[in-house]
C-alpha cells in the first residue's frame, strides 16, 4: 500500500510511520520513502544470483535498513559478466558506497558507482535544464504524433549535425589563441584536445588525471553524463546519447603501459554504444597511413579489434609535421552504426600555430529521446512501453539463440555458413560495377585498345599430318576444369560439363579432332563476358582502377589444344635460375609494371613467336582462326552491348595465359651484360643486377631499361614508368639508396618493394612481409575466436581445423592453440600444443621445409614422404618436450606425445583442460593470481590444493572417484589416467565426466566459502 501526504506536511509523515508501526508491529514493514540514489555494481560473476548480491549488500549496509530483493535488477554484461542496480535510501547508498567504490560479491571484487540522473527538459529534449528553464524552443503548441512521445511543431526532431574539432595544442599559448577563434567561426559542437595551454575556468571542460586529454563541451549541447575523468590518458563523456573519448599517450610511455592505458580504454568503451574515440595515440600503423607498423600501432589494433568501431582517417594527410618529418599519430574511430550514417572527416588547411593539424568531422545523429515522457493519461502508452520492452528481450533472446545455433553448425560443416558468417567483415566489399553505357564504353575502349588489322598467312604446302586429340587427353583436360570457376555466356557450370564429357567423351573427341582438321576456332566459342573487378579504393570513372575478366564459353575448355602446344615449346623455354650472390656486392631488384599488359598483347607478334618455336601448322592455323572475330559482350542499364577485339588474349581462358608466356619468352632472351638477370611471372617482370659499385649499378640498370624498353616498343607494348619500384639490397652496415632513370621519370630505391605477393627489404629478412602476415592472420583468429568459445562450442577437432587458417603468424599461433583446447590464457605454449595436438610453430616449419627440399630429390610418393617427415616431427617434439620447463603437471600425465595424437576417441573442452593442465578452479592456481588468500585445501590442513589433489586424493570428491574406478574397473592415479582414457571411448568419456563434476562442484564451494568470507 502506497500513501502519498501533501508536501505541506510539517514533520514529513513521522507521526504517521510510528503511528502505523505500532498497529501493525512485526505483520509488514512500513517505511517512509525519501531521498534515494541508483547504485550500478559491474563485473559480477555469470553465476551470481539476486539473492547472492542481496546478502552482499545487506552486509555493506548493516543493520540499519532491510534490503528486499525485489529493488535488485541484473542484466547480463560483456565478456560473461553481469551487472545489477539496485535503488536505496541515500544513506544507506553512501554507506555501502565506502571509500574505494569497490563491494565483495562472492570471491570478486566488483565495482560499484552512484548513477546521477541528469536533468532533462522535456520541451527540446535535451539535458542540463529543465523545461522551465528551457530557451531553445518558445512554440507552445505540440501534437502527438504516437502515443506517449510529444512532439513541439519546430525542427526538435530534425536530424542535426554535430561538429566535432580535434586537436593536438602541444602546450602552446598561439595554438590555444587560435582554437578560441576557430571554434567560433566553424561553430563547433564539441572540442577533443591533447596537451592543453591552460584550462578554460567555468566552461564545461572535462581532462583526465594527467591534465594532457580533454573534452570541452563549447557548443549548445552539454554533457548527459558526468565526465569521467578518473582515468590516466583518456577522459570520456556523453554528449547527445553519443560517449566520446579524448585520448592522449604520450611517446615516453613502455609497452607495458601503453597496453595498460589500452585495457582500461577498451574496458570502458566495451559498456556504452554507440562510442567515438579520438585522440593522439604516437602509435603507427599501416591502417591508418603510416610507413610501417610499430609496436604500439600493433597493440592498439588488436586492442581495438574487441570493439565494434572503424577507423575514419583516410591515411592520405599527415596530421603532424614538423620540418621535413611528418606522421599521422591522431587518430579517429566511431562505432560503426555512427560510420552508417552521414559522417565527414577532414585534415583542415588552416595555420593552427601547432606541429599538428586539426581534424574536423561531423556526425548526423537523430536528436529523439529513446524513451517516452511518461503520461499516465496518455491512451496506450503503457501497452506501447511493454511492448517496446517485449520486443528489445525477443531481439536479444533471438540474436543469442541464432548465435549458439551457428556455433553448433560448425561440427557439421566447419567451412560452411558460420565461418563464412564471421570472415566476411574481413573483406574488402568490392564496388560495384558500373552499368552507365558512356562510362563502360570508355573503360572497354582503353582497356581493349584496337590494333592493326591483324593479317598472318600460312605459307603453302606448310601443313602436315594432325595428330588427333586421345581419350586419355581430354579427360586428363577434363580432371583439370575447376568446379567453381564461373561459367560463360551460355551458362553451363564447368561441373556439368565434366560430368558430359566423361559420360559421352566420344562426343566432345570428334568435335575437337573436327576442329583441328578444318583449323577453325568456333564463332559461338569466341564471344566472351567481360567481368569487371575492382582496385582498391582507385577513382571508378577511371578505366585503370578496373582488372577486367573475359569469361568463355564451353570452348574455354581449349586444354586438349593447348597441352599439344605446352608440349612442344617447354624444351626451348628460358627455365629460372637461383642468383647466389657474393659477399660485400650491391644487388638491385627494379621491379617494372606494364600497362593493360594482357589486353594490349599484339597478335602478329604472337604468331611470330609460334614460328620461332616450329610450332605445327595446323596448330597455328588454329590460332589465327581464334584471334579472328572476337567479340567481347558486357552489360550496361540500357541493354548488353558488343565490341570487336582486335588484340590481347584473354585472361578467362587457358590458351590466352599460354600465348602471352610465348611472346613473353622473347624478352627473356634479350642480350644482357653477363652481371644481370631478368624475372618473370605472368606480366611481371624485375630486373636483378648485381655489382660491387653503386655507379656500375646506375650504368647496368640504364642499358638493361633501354633494352627493355626498345622491345617492349616492337610487341606494341608500354611500360608504366612511374610505378616502377626498386630496393638496393646489401649486407652492409649502413642501408643506402639510389636513384634512377626510368625514360623522363626518377625512382629513388625504397626500404622494402611488394614484388608477386612478397615484401622484398634490403636485408632479406623478410621482417615487413612477416608484420604484414601477422597483421592479417590476427584479424582472423580474431573473427574465428566468435566461433569457439571455452565452454560450449565445436568438438577439438573441428577447432583444430579452424585454426589451420593461421598457421602462418607466429605471433598469434599460440592463441590459436588455446581456443583449440578451451584452454586459460595462462597455459603455457608447450603444454597447450601437447593437449589441443597442434604441432609447435618451429616444428612445423622445419617439416614443411624439409617436405620443399625433399620432393625432387626423393623416389617416395608425396603421400609417403608426408608420413615420413611427420614422424620425424613428432619425434624432434617429443624431444622439445622431455626438456620443456614449462607444463611439467602436463607431460606428467601426457609423457608420449604419439600415443596422445595417435589415438582413435575423445575429444578435449574446458574441463578436461583444467584436468591435464593443472590450470583452473584450484585453491594454488586462484591464489599465484590473487584471487584466493590461500593456496591449502580448506578440507585438508596443510596441503595444497592443486590438481592432483582435487582429482586422485581430496577427500570432498571421494564419491565422484569412486564411481569413477567402478566403471573403469582400476583404481585411477596420475600415471595412468590418460592411459585409461585411450583405452575406450566408454573410459575416456566417463573420465571426461568425472572432471566435469568435480570442477563444477569445486566451483560452487569456492563462491561459498567466498560468501562466508565477506
Amino acid at each position: 500500500m502506497l500513501i502519498t501526504l501533501s508536501r505541506k506536511s510539517a514533520d514529513k509523515g513521522q507521526a504517521l510511520l510510528k503511528t502505523i508501526q505500532s498497529i501493525l508491529k512485526e505483520e509488514a514493514q512500513v517505511i517512509c520513502k525519501g531521498p534515494e540514489e541508483q547504485l550500478e555494481i559491474r563485473d559480477i560473476d555469470e553465476e551470481t544470483t539476486k539473492n547472492d548480491v542481496r546478502e552482499a549488500l545487506q552486509e555493506a549496509a548493516g543493520d540499519d535498513y532491510k534490503i528486499p530483493e525485489e529493488v535488485i535488477k541484473i542484466r547480463p554484461a560483456y565478456r560473461g559478466t553481469q551487472t545489477a542496480s539496485v535503488r536505496l535510501p541515500a544513506a544507506t547508498a553512501q554507506k555501502i558506497l565506502g571509500e574505494k567504490g569497490k563491494i565483495r560479491i562472492g570471491w570478486v571484487n566488483c565495482r560499484i558507482r552512484a548513477v546521477k540522473t541528469p536533468l532533462r527538459c522535456y520541451k527540446c529534449w535535451h539535458f542540463g535544464h529543465t523545461t522551465v528553464q528551457c530557451k531553445r524552443y518558445r512554440s507552445s503548441v505540440w501534437f502527438w504524433s504516437m502515443p506517449g512521445l510529444p512532439r513541439s511543431t519546430t525542427e526538435a526532431d530534425e536530424q542535426t549535425n554535430m561538429k566535432i574539432l580535434q586537436l593536438n595544442i602541444n602546450h602552446c599559448e598561439a595554438a590555444h589563441d587560435l582554437l578560441m577563434q576557430t571554434v567560433r567561426e566553424l561553430q563547433v559542437d564539441l572540442v577533443i584536445l591533447s596537451e592543453p595551454y591552460k584550462h578554460l575556468a567555468g566552461q564545461p571542460w572535462g581532462t583526465d588525471v594527467t591534465t594532457k586529454a580533454v573534452i570541452w563541451a563549447c557548443g549548445n549541447l552539454p554533457f548527459q553524463s558526468a565526465v569521467n575523468n578518473g582515468s590516466a590518458g583518456f577522459v570520456a563523456a556523453s554528449v547527445d546519447g553519443i560517449r566520446y573519448y579524448s585520448c592522449y599517450a604520450p611517446p615516453s610511455l613502455s609497452i607495458a603501459e601503453f597496453t595498460d592505458f589500452l585495457d582500461r580504454l577498451t574496458e570502458d568503451a566495451k559498456q556504452h554504444h554507440p562510442v567515438a574515440i579520438a585522440g593522439d595515440f604516437n602509435a603507427w600503423a599501416v591502417d591508418w597511413g603510416s610507413k610501417q607498423t610499430n609496436a604500439r600501432g600493433r597493440e592498439l589494433l588488436e586492442a581495438f579489434s574487441t570493439l565494434d568501431i572503424v577507423l575514419l582517417n583516410s591515411g592520405d594527410r599527415p596530421t603532424y609535421t614538423k620540418g621535413d618529418a611528418s606522421s599521422i599519430v591522431d587518430l579517429t574511430f566511431v562505432s560503426t552504426s555512427l560510420a552508417k550514417g552521414s559522417i565527414s572527416w577532414v585534415v583542415l588547411d588552416i595555420y593552427t600555430a601547432s606541429d599538428h593539424h586539426a581534424i574536423l568531422w561531423e556526425t548526423s545523429k537523430d536528436r529523439n529521446l529513446r524513451g517516452p515522457i511518461k503520461q499516465t493519461n496518455t491512451i496506450g502508452w503503457k501497452s506501447t512501453k511493454k511492448a517496446r520492452h517485449e520486443l528489445n528481450k525477443a531481439i536479444k533472446e533471438s540474436k543469442s539463440r541464432c548465435w549458439k545455433e551457428l556455433i553448433h553448425e560448425v561440427d557439421k560443416d566447419v567451412w560452411g555458413r558460420p565461418y563464412k558468417v564471421v570472415m566476411t567483415h574481413l573483406k574488402k566489399q568490392q564496388m560495384p560495377s558500373p552499368t552507365c553505357p558512356q562510362l563502360l564504353q570508355k573503360i572497354v575502349t582503353a582497356l581493349f585498345p584496337q590494333q592493326r588489322s591483324f593479317d598472318y598467312q600460312l605459307e603453302p604446302g606448310e601443313l602436315d599430318d594432325i595428330p588427333p586429340v586421345t581419350e586419355e587427353e581430354l579427360l586428363e583436360a577434363c580432371n583439370r576444369v575447376g568446379n567453381n570457376k564461373a561459367p560463360g555466356l551460355d551458362g553451363i557450370p564447368n561441373i556439368a560439363l565434366k560430368t558430359i564429357i566423361k559420360a559421352a567423351p566420344s562426343l566432345f573427341l570428334e568435335a575437337y579432332n573436327s576442329c583441328l582438321k578444318e583449323g577453325t576456332f568456333p564463332r559461338k566459342w569466341k564471344q566472351q563476358r567481360l567481368v569487371l573487378l575492382p582496385k582498391g579504393k582507385k577513382p571508378p570513372e577511371e578505366p585503370s582502377s578496373y582488372r577486367p575478366l573475359c569469361i568463355m564459353d564451353f570452348g574455354k575448355d581449349d586444354r586438349p589444344w593447348t597441352q599439344s602446344v605446352w608440349l612442344l615449346i617447354q624444351k626451348e623455354a628460358i627455365a629460372g635460375t637461383r642468383w647466389k650472390g657474393g659477399a660485400k656486392k650491391y644487388c638491385l631488384v627494379a621491379a617494372l609494371d606494364i600497362r593493360n599488359a594482357f589486353n594490349s598483347a599484339n597478335w602478329d607478334c604472337i604468331m611470330q613467336a609460334l614460328d620461332e618455336k616450329n610450332v605445327p601448322a595446323y596448330l597455328r592455323r588454329l590460332v589465327v582462326s581464334y584471334f579472328t572475330d572476337r567479340v567481347l559482350k558486357y552489360d550496361t542499364k540500357n541493354g548488353p552491348k558488343e565490341y570487336d577485339v582486335t588484340g590481347g588474349v584473354p585472361q578467362g581462358s587457358v590458351l590466352g595465359p599460354l600465348l602471352w608466356n610465348i611472346m613473353y619468352d622473347g624478352l627473356l632472351r634479350l642480350n644482357l651484360p653477363r652481371c644481370v638477370k631478368l624475372v618473370a611471372y605472368a606480366d611481371d617482370v624485375a630486373a636483378v643486377i648485381v655489382a660491387k659499385h653503386l655507379d656500375e649499378i646506375q650504368h647496368l640498370f640504364d642499358i638493361t631499361f633501354k633494352q627493355i624498353n626498345q622491345w617492349m616498343d616492337s610487341v606494341n607494348l608500354q611500360l608504366a614508368k612511374q610505378k616502377t619500384e626498386a630496393v638496393l639490397i646489401t649486407s652492409r652496415k649502413k642501408i643506402e639508396t639510389i636513384t634512377l632513370k626510368v625514360g623522363d621519370q626518377e625512382i629513388t630505391s625504397q626500404p622494402h618493394i611488394r614484388y608477386l605477393g612478397v615484401k622484398l627489404d634490403a636485408r632479406l629478412n623478410f621482417k615487413q612481409q612477416v608484420e604484414h602476415v601477422c597483421t592479417k592472420a590476427s584479424a582472423v583468429r580474431a573473427s574465428l575466436a566468435r566461433l569457439m568459445p571455452n565452454v560450449g562450442g565445436p568438438k577439438q577437432s573441428r577447432r583444430l581445423l579452424l585454426s589451420s587458417v593461421v598457421t602462418s603468424a607466429g605471433p598469434i599461433y599460440r592463441m590459436s592453440a588455446l581456443r583449440v583446447a578451451s584452454a586459460f590464457r595462462t597455459v603455457s605454449e608447450e603444454a597447450v600444443c601437447v593437449i589441443s595436438g597442434t604441432l609447435p610453430l618451429r616444428v612445423l616449419a622445419k617439416e614443411r621445409r624439409n617436405l620443399y627440399h625433399r620432393k625432387t630429390t626423393t623416389t617416395l610418393s608425396a603421400e609417403e614422404l608426408r608420413i615420413e617427415e611427420r614422424q620425424k616431427s613428432i619425434a624432434r617434439w617429443q624431444r622439445q618436450w622431455d626438456a620443456a620447463e614449462k607444463g611439467r603437471w602436463t607431460h606428467y600425465l601426457i609423457p608420449r606425445i604419439d600415443v596422445w595424437l595417435n589415438r582413435s576417441h575423445g575429444e578435449v573442452n574446458f574441463y578436461l583442460t583444467q584436468m591435464l593442465s593443472g590450470h583452473g578452479c584450484f585453491r594454488e592456481y586462484l591464489h599465484r593470481f590473487k584471487h584466493d588468500n590461500s593456496p591449502e585445501c580448506p578440507s585438508c590442513p596443510g596441503v595444497i590444493e592443486n590438481a592432483k589433489h582435487v582429482f586422485f586424493e581430496c577427500p570432498r570428491f571421494y564419491p565422484q572417484r569412486d564411481q569413477l574406478e567402478n566403471v573403469l574397473q582400476q583404481s585411477i592415479q596420475p600415471e595412468t589416467i590418460v592411459e585409461a582414457m585411450l583405452s575406450s571411448k566408454a573410459s575416456w568419456n566417463a573420465i571426461n565426466t568425472f572432471a566435469t563434476e568435480v570442477l563444477i562442484d569445486l566451483r560452487s564451494i569456492e563462491r561459498k566459502r567466498a560468501s562466508d568470507n565477506n
